[in-house]
């Protein structure tokens, strides 16, 4: 997994490959909600990961970070369908990966 061997998220690498796992897919279940218009699944993500970073000790800007890793990790792998389609998934992954990280640092 890129992001437990990524150097800038060091509190992270603590953190089980378990406990990680079930956070992404925590992170992609919000995400899979908002993107069928369940608009406040995003305050909903960024209450759970605020959680989990006080409780593991993680440092909010470093959660930042890895938030735009798992984004990139994403990205990189949409496949299938049209250029259009590929481009407007791309374009939605950035925009609720944006507005976590924005409205997560905003609360600090």
């Amino acid at each position: 997994m890129q992001l437990a061997r990524n150097r800038y998220v060091g509190q992270l690498r603590t953190v089980s490959l378990f406990e990680l796992e079930a956070l992404i897919d925590r992170i992609l279940d919000h995400y899979g909600e908002w993107s069928k218009g369940e608009e406040h699944e995003l305050a909903v993500c960024v209450d759970s990961i605020e959680n989990i970073c006080f409780a593991l000790s993680v440092p909010i800007a470093e959660a930042a970070y890895a938030l735009y890793v798992l984004r990139d990790g994403i990205v990189s792998s949409v496949q299938g369908g049209s250029q259009d389609e590929k481009t407007e998934t791309i374009q939605q992954v950035n925009r609720f990966f944006d507005a976590l990280v924005r409205d997560m640092l905003r609360r600090y």
